[in-house]
């Protein structure tokens, strides 16, 4: 049987928000090989992290049609970005 305080503990937790980690930041290759920030991810790398159009925008992410290049590290932070929030219960 459940108390009083189990009950309380149970619903405190079931109302705590579920915590998703941050979107990574889109950045894009300067020159000199530089990493600085850009408006947003390009078509590019959400196909090939395996993000579709509609869970970028569902997710919050910036998206950028105009920018044409694919930065790796994007791709990477995309990819466990995308498998952090389809694990969580949201």
């Amino acid at each position: 049987m459940w108390n009083r305080q189990d009950m309380r503990k149970f619903y405190r937790t079931a109302r705590s928000r579920v915590e998703l980690p941050l979107p990574p930041r889109p950045l894009h290759l300067a020159e000199r090989d530089r990493l600085v920030p850009a408006e947003g991810f390009s078509l590019d790398e959400l196909l090939a992290a395996g993000v579709s159009l509609d869970q970028a925008e569902g997710w919050g992410l910036p998206v950028d049609l105009a920018r044409l290049n694919s930065c790796e590290p994007n791709v990477s932070a995309l990819r466990v970005y995308a498998r952090a929030s389809r694990m969580s219960p949201a």
